[in-house]
């Protein structure tokens, strides 16, 4: 404080008295503009370059907060899709049959064959192919019966809670 009153001191009062008001003016605004010309430069114009980059990251963050708020509240819609969805994997795993329950599952194939009055000539089972959720097995069955009885077995096989599909089938008459 004691410094700016000695500074204050050494001007020569008596000399500004006598300059034209117009030449106080001029000089009062290149004072300003002497010590505003650095302040502006160094420290407004670097300050408000880091405002317009914040403001950049503040509307990105905005967006992504809204895009997450979206998702959000989709989260229940999703868990409880995801719910019904592994109830249906549970229930279509539950009618696959597993590698141990094929050669009981042949066996039921042949007997129900038999219950609907079926003569079972040949029943080969093929190479087993593993699938993703499932094992396949293709059988080769020659029968020998009516009609209305392969309708009747391919009605039961349809019936059984495992799936099993019946493909390349071929009816003819016996030979005689």
């Amino acid at each position: 404080m004691e410094a700016l009153k000695k500074l204050l001191d050494k001007i020569p009062y008596d000399k500004i008295g006598g300059i034209p008001l117009y030449q106080r003016w001029l000089i009062i605004v290149v004072l300003q503009v002497i010590l505003f010309a650095p302040y502006y430069y160094f420290i407004h114009m670097s300050k408000d370059k880091e405002i317009t980059k914040l403001n950049g990251e503040l509307a990105k963050l905005q967006q992504e907060i809204e895009k997450n708020e979206k998702i959000a509240k989709r989260l229940p819609l999703l868990e409880k899709e995801i719910e019904k969805l592994d109830i249906d994997l549970a229930i279509a795993k539950s009618q696959l049959p597993e590698e141990k329950e094929i050669p009981g599952l042949l066996t039921v194939i042949s007997n129900l064959g038999m219950q609907s009055g079926l003569d079972m000539l040949t029943f080969k089972p093929g190479t087993e192919s593993q699938k993703d959720f499932y094992a396949e097995v293709p059988v080769q069955i020659k029968i020998n019966g009516g009609f209305h009885n392969t309708l009747e077995f391919f009605d039961k096989v349809s019936k059984m809670p495992r799936i099993v599909t019946i493909s390349n089938v071929k009816i003819a008459n016996p030979k005689e």
